[in-house]
């Protein structure tokens, strides 16, 4: 399975400190079928834990992903900094 990220994401990311294996974790979380939601097409909301946090005050992301094919991690959030999506936020 391709692992692949936005630049974007990529900047988000290594801003908030997330390490690589928080993000393999998620993947496995979502292979498993455990996401918060189903957007549709493909296109699934994560929660993932920011280092000294739980995943209940961390961040969200949005995921591409296709089942034994590729996880595109697309957008990133901290919940306190947005409560919910708009669908500007996913369709870049």
């Amino acid at each position: 399975m391709k692992k692949l990220m936005t630049r974007s994401f990529s900047k988000w990311a290594a801003k908030q400190n997330i390490p690589m294996e928080e993000l393999a974790e998620a993947i496995q979380e979502i292979e498993n079928g455990n996401f918060e939601a189903n957007l549709g097409g493909h296109i699934l909301k994560k929660r993932i834990r920011f280092p000294g946090k739980g995943k209940s005050r961390s961040g969200r992301t949005i995921v591409c992903f296709k089942k034994e094919d590729r996880v595109i991690f697309v957008h990133g959030f901290a919940k306190n900094e947005k409560s919910d999506l708009t669908i500007k936020d996913y369709s870049a």
